[in-house]
């Protein structure tokens, strides 16, 4: 960059400058001497004077050059590109701090240095070529390539190249200005992949104006272009145009939906920033919306499944209630009919419990069936679900009943229980010839539901006529264990009493409930010792004691000796641990006293 200096004085100038400034000095001289020396030494002080002034102003025109190669130095230094000054070899004769930054070197490590090895190799010949035809032609090239910083480090860069001549006209040296587009090809490429998005998006996206003409569509687009009944250039449906309207008007995001053949799409109308067109953006929701069905569906198949539980449950009895819960399974399952047959051991057929979707006299014609035949008696015999299906076209002569009426589909379920089949549950349509995979697996599931409940109450019926009948063999036993005329009770493994009759009470003088808890010790305490060695001897061998006889006396009758015969019999549990002793006591004193006396008469005689 030149700058301005001091412009240059003119002799003249300089020359009268210099006679003004000497004015008033040579007074002297003239007196001295003559009219030619005087003259002579007037023009050597003048040119003294002019030589210093000249002098003067070499030094000032230094000084101003002097700074302006500073401040040229600074901007060439602190220039925000880079400069290289490279000779006819390429090799790098001048280089500023930016340009060092740029390729990560100092300026010292590059100057002599080719700069080839700034650039990335598949560049280095197209650079090579570009640089000698601005050597030779004298023209300037701008390019783009990559360059690399220290340590192999890649960068995108854009080079401008123009000639240096020397003062003959001969051009010996070029010179290159750097800048890093990094950021600037980074922000180009993600344009580029932007500029892409719609025709690399799988789903529909337009752009149409303010009236409704498209703009643009993606090669997807084009199906809502053929529902349409339009192409590129037309205009959409009127409902599209309305819509396209409100969205611009409002400035919000509008959504819509068409459907497309068997597909379905939701379509977002987005207005675009210039409130002249909107952009539409599609999404096949086919998938989702199925998805969405089959999880309503489910939702009220767990909701139907979970009232029928929750009824049968609660239901004492769930015979009744099948027919208002088979209902609603057929209104469900889009059925005309349903049959649920019971089995009847007694006349070992079966018996038709509930139904709907066939008249009165009809029903009571089916009332009862043979386990022999129609489908129902084979799921009987065979225990498994019988499906049949597109009946008209059928030759099965297992058909012939629903087909008369008007069944096309036909499917019954066993209800099984431990094992057993107990009945059927049927349902029949007249509209569809198949049923699907899940509307045969809900009616197998409300079927082994139905069984369970059923089999629950005839089980809960069993245990409470088994209740029934084990209180009364109960209450036989414990009118037998009361009346007894032996002395009974039972002891617990710490050899306390835990139940006797009123015999055993009796005889010791005592009622039951004094006896409950306590020891021998604490009733009979004469009979305690004898009675707790017999005791721990049955717990530890776990074998019985049988006739056992010994004599003492109770609080029933302290002043009289008393005699008993006992049996001492261990309670096991299934695993045959001793719980506890049973003992019967029977008092022999009587049979002593009739001894005695018979004894007392063989004396006698």
């Amino acid at each position: 960059m030149k700058k301005k200096g001091r412009r240059p004085v003119k002799s003249n100038d300089l020359r009268k400058r210099a006679e003004d400034k000497l004015k008033g000095k040579t007074a002297s001289f003239k007196k001295l001497a003559g009219n030619d020396a005087a003259k002579l030494i007037h023009d050597l002080e003048v040119y003294q004077i002019e030589l210093e002034m000249q002098n003067d102003e070499l030094r000032r025109s230094q000084i101003e050059l002097e700074e302006s190669r500073h401040r040229y130095s600074d901007l060439y230094d602190f220039a925000p590109m880079g400069y290289f000054v490279l000779d006819k070899n390429g090799i790098i004769v001048e280089v500023n701090l930016a340009g060092a930054v740029l390729v990560g070197a100092e300026r010292k490590n590059l100057l002599k240095k080719p700069f080839a090895l700034c650039i990335g190799k598949e560049y280095r010949d197209g650079f090579y070529l570009a640089r000698r035809k601005v050597l030779q032609a004298g023209v300037c090239r701008r390019f783009e390539m990559t360059l690399l910083r220290k340590g192999g480090r890649e960068f995108s860069a854009e080079l401008f190249i123009e000639p240096v001549k020397v003062a003959d006209g001969k051009i010996t040296q070029c010179r290159l200005a750097v800048i890093d587009i990094t950021t600037r090809r980074k922000a180009e490429d993600e344009v580029k992949e932007l500029a892409k998005f719609p025709e690399e998006n799988p789903f529909p996206v337009l752009r149409l104006s303010g009236d409704g003409t498209v703009l643009y569509s993606n090669n997807p687009g084009k199906v809502l272009l053929e529902q349409w009944g339009t192409v590129a250039g037309g205009k959409a449906p009127e409902d599209w145009r309305m819509a396209i309207s409100r969205s611009l008007k409002s400035k919000k995001n509008l959504v819509k939906e068409i459907k497309c053949g068997d597909e379905l799409f939701s379509i977002v109308i987005a207005p675009v920033t210039d409130g002249l067109c909107a952009n539409l953006y599609g999404r096949n929701i086919t998938l989702l919306r199925h998805k969405a069905g089959l999880l309503r569906k489910n939702e009220q198949r767990f909701k139907l499944l979970s009232e029928i539980a929750g009824k049968l449950l609660r239901s004492k009895n769930p015979q009744r209630l099948i027919e208002t819960l088979c209902f609603k399974l057929m209104e469900y399952l889009d059925c005309h009919t349903f049959f649920n047959y019971l089995v009847d051991d007694e006349k070992q057929c079966l018996h038709l419990n509930s139904y709907a979707g066939i008249p009165e006299e009809t029903a009571e014609s089916v009332e009862w069936l043979q386990y022999d035949k129609e489908i129902c008696g084979c799921v009987i015999r065979e225990g498994k679900c019988f499906i049949a299906e597109n009946i008209p076209e059928t030759g099965d002569p297992r058909t012939d009943l629903v087909k008369s009426f008007g069944i096309k589909a036909y499917a019954c379920h066993p209800f099984i229980a431990k094992g057993h089949v107990i009945g059927t549950l049927s349902f029949g349509t007249r509209t569809r010839t198949t049923f699907s995979k899940e509307d045969l697996s809900l009616m197998k599931v409300v079927a082994d539901q139905l069984a369970t409940a059923l089999d629950r109450v005839r089980s809960e019926e069993a245990l409470l006529e088994s209740e029934e009948k084990l209180q009364s063999q109960y209450a036989e036993i414990e009118s037998i264990y009361n009346t007894a005329v032996v002395g009974l009770c039972v002891f617990d493994k710490d050899l306390r009493y835990v139940r006797i009759n009123q015999h055993m009470a009796e005889m010791n003088g005592l009622t039951i409930e004094e006896h409950i808890g306590k020891t021998p010790q604490e009733i009979v305490p004469e009979l305690a010792p004898i009675m707790q060695k017999l005791g721990r001897k049955v717990l530890l061998t776990r074998k019985p004691l049988l006739d056992i006889e010994f004599t003492g006396r109770t609080s029933a009758n302290p002043d009289e000796q008393r005699y008993w015969k006992q049996q001492w019999l261990p309670i096991k549990d299934d695993d045959g641990i001793v719980t506890g002793i049973n003992i019967v006591a029977e008092d022999i004193i009587s049979d002593r006293q009739m001894e005695e006396a018979l004894r007392k008469s063989r004396d006698e005689l």
